[in-house]
């Protein structure tokens, strides 16, 4: 029963939190990274909106690595955490919960996950052919980087794995599960004007996927609980790092003379 309480109750915060935090994060983030875009207007200016992108897709991929090195090494350090959290978690486990999350888990596989970006980015390719290049780099981007740095972090923070799963630092199937909706939702965003209602709705959901991947690779035992929370904010930081790139591409003003076009 605590099991059940402890998903369920995690689940409404965190459609609570996405739908809450969407638009005070966004406005930091746009804060904080306000003089970058300017030189990300400058260099479509300058060299075109491909240049643009991989500049800031670069600047943010080196970002992404030191925030997530920082948190693998925070993670190392709470070994003896993980192991009462795991032990803790195998002694709550019911049988209907177990079904259900072995179920849920399989949503954020690799090869699910690529198969939804090809599906997504063929979609929004026939509905904004004029956003095609955005929309193919950002997808290929969200999943090539995670794919990628995952392999980085894992070599380099080392960690062990709970004893009936593989996983290490940070989780995969979190991150996958984080960014690739995140990133969807940004390119939606840009093409179409959105009702705010609905842009939280979005982030809603996105917190929903990630903390139900997040959850059921904890119970099942496949992730120890830090090397989930890393794979969280590895994936927060891929759709940051994606969405400066988008940003620094498509200024506001070039998107809506496309839209008016």
């Amino acid at each position: 029963m605590l099991a059940w309480a402890t998903y369920l109750g995690g689940l409404a915060i965190a459609i609570v939190a996405g739908a809450g935090l969407a638009f005070p994060v966004s406005a930091l983030v746009q804060r904080v990274t306000e003089p970058g875009l300017a030189v990300g207007n400058a260099l479509v200016r300058g060299y075109g909106r491909l240049v643009a992108f991989l500049v800031a897709l670069s600047a943010g991929t080196g970002a992404t690595l030191v925030v997530c090195m920082v948190v693998g090494v925070a993670a190392r350090a709470f070994g003896d955490e993980d192991w009462r959290f795991f032990h803790w978690v195998s002694g709550e486990q019911t049988h209907a919960l177990t079904q259900v999350m072995k179920i849920l888990t399989q949503i954020g596989g690799t090869l699910e996950m690529r198969i939804t970006a090809v599906v997504v980015g063929v979609i929004l390719v026939a509905f904004k052919p004029r956003f095609a290049w955005v929309t193919v780099f950002a997808l290929f981007s969200v999943m090539a980087l995670q794919f990628e740095l995952a392999q980085i972090l894992g070599l380099a923070i080392h960690r062990g794995h709970p004893p009936v799963g593989h996983g290490t630092y940070p989780s995969g199937g979190v991150s996958r599960l984080v960014a690739l909706p995140g990133v969807v939702l940004l390119l939606v965003t840009r093409m179409w004007r959105v009702s705010p209602w609905l842009v939280r709705a979005g982030w809603a959901v996105v917190a929903l996927l990630g903390w139900t991947e997040l959850y059921s690779r904890v119970y099942l035992g496949k992730h120890f609980v830090s090397d989930a929370v890393g794979g969280a904010i590895f994936g927060v930081m891929l759709i940051i790092t994606v969405a400066l790139a988008i940003a620094a591409a498509t200024p506001r003003a070039l998107v809506q003379r496309y839209e008016s076009a």
